[in-house]
């Protein structure tokens, strides 16, 4: 299996040698080997199917065509899901962007983001290969994490040459209210980071980050806060709970929150632009109380945390789509009493639950409602430097 892996590099090299082009045009099935989507798929899977880029990526340097070295290295991060424990709209600015005011915090169900960097000279500049982990995802330069990768490529070192190869392992559901492909776009930056032995200022980063979109700046801050190898837990800004102000990207860390989910989402997905606009034309009776959610995060009271839980996207999503309404209204129905929001855009629902078998029963009754069902929990900073050994069995399903 090594051997074909090589093999395979060494084509993906000679592919680059033969057309260089520079990052931002190249489609991915160019950049790829003669048997194209196995380019990263291929580097990923070792003899039991489960290695990472780092099958693909041989840590030895090792002479390419032209008599040149090229650099191998590799690297594997968790892309954290978020929720939202409140969100409020607070009007639209002249740029057409909204204003808003939301509590964010992460979560454990999490995407795999696995990269490889070869240097190679040979390149014309930055040449991507990515594997998005589904067939209805986008491979190209319209996926956050190929923007995410082209980006820091032109602010930090543009006259670096050579391949990244990305394989994402979706775990998180587009289209969900889950930022799935903010956090893919948040790992392959801080990824990149430490391949290319950048400075360790995750400000900085973040506000490269939001260039990518608002959602990226959060997932920075709780990648940052869970993943020590990166090298930014110790950073000011790395946190699993923050405070979201002005478009979202003016982000102010909080403690972390500990809570039992159970996200449920419908059998389709939500334009977030979509439900932006729609909200504009909706009427709004009552906002959460956002500043009291936040004291009541800062004293630790979990009273105050789930009395001040709110979501006025909900007066679009809620109207437009009943499948959201049935599914939030029966999940308040079958955990009463907990609590029970919209997470984000939407589509998905997720209830804080109060003890654990609460959570199993839930979870057990909602996968028999929306396939896409699955148990979580709230992370904190630092405690999710190795993933969960033995958890139940159902907080190991992911929504696929």
């Amino acid at each position: 299996m090594r051997e074909n892996t090589d093999k395979k590099m060494d084509k993906a090299r000679q592919t680059n040698r033969e057309k260089p082009v520079r990052a931002g045009t190249v489609d991915v099935h160019d950049a790829k080997a003669e048997d194209g989507a196995k380019s990263v798929n291929g580097a990923a899977t070792a003899a039991d199917g489960a290695k990472s880029v780092n099958g693909a990526a041989n840590a030895d340097s090792e002479k390419g065509a032209d008599g040149a070295k090229d650099a191998v290295t590799d690297l594997t991060v968790r892309a954290f899901a978020k929720i939202n424990l409140s969100l409020d709209v607070l009007g639209r600015l002249r740029n057409g962007y909204h204003q808003v005011k939301m509590v964010m915090h992460a979560i454990d169900l999490h995407d795999v983001v696995q990269m490889a960097w070869l240097e190679d000279d040979a390149c014309g500049g930055l040449v991507i290969a990515l594997d998005p982990g589904s067939k209805d995802l986008p491979a190209d330069g319209s996926n956050l994490a190929w923007q995410a990768a082209e980006r820091m490529h032109r602010a930090y070192c543009p006259e670096r040459r050579g391949r990244l190869l990305l394989r994402i392992e979706k775990n998180i559901p587009s289209g969900a209210g889950l930022a799935g492909g903010s956090s893919d776009a948040a790992a392959v930056m801080l990824g990149l980071a430490m391949l290319w032995s950048l400075p360790k200022d995750l400000s900085t980063l973040c506000r490269l980050g939001a260039t990518v979109g608002a959602d990226v700046v959060f997932c920075l801050m709780s990648i940052a806060a869970c993943e020590p190898q990166l090298g930014f837990c110790e950073d000011p800004q790395a946190a699993t709970c923050a405070l979201a102000e002005g478009t979202g990207v003016e982000m102010t860390p909080l403690p972390s929150v500990k809570a039992e989910l159970v996200l449920s989402k419908p059998d389709f997905s939500v334009s977030t632009a979509e439900v932006y606009r729609g909200i504009d034309a909706c009427r709004i009776d009552a906002h959460p109380d956002v500043d009291a959610q936040v004291e009541g995060i800062r004293r630790g009271s979990m009273k105050m945390v789930l009395e001040n839980m709110g979501n006025v996207l909900e007066n679009y999503s809620l109207n437009r789509y009943d499948e959201i309404v049935y599914t939030k209204n029966t999940m308040k129905k079958l955990c009463d009493p907990c609590a029970v929001l919209m997470s984000g855009s939407g589509p998905t629902v997720f209830a804080i639950t109060e003890a654990q078998e609460q959570k199993k029963r839930l979870f057990e009754a909602m996968r028999r409602i929306n396939r896409e069902t699955v148990v979580s929990c709230t992370i904190q900073k630092h405690t999710a430097a190795e993933p969960k050994q033995n958890r139940d069995e159902t907080e190991q399903s992911n929504m696929k």
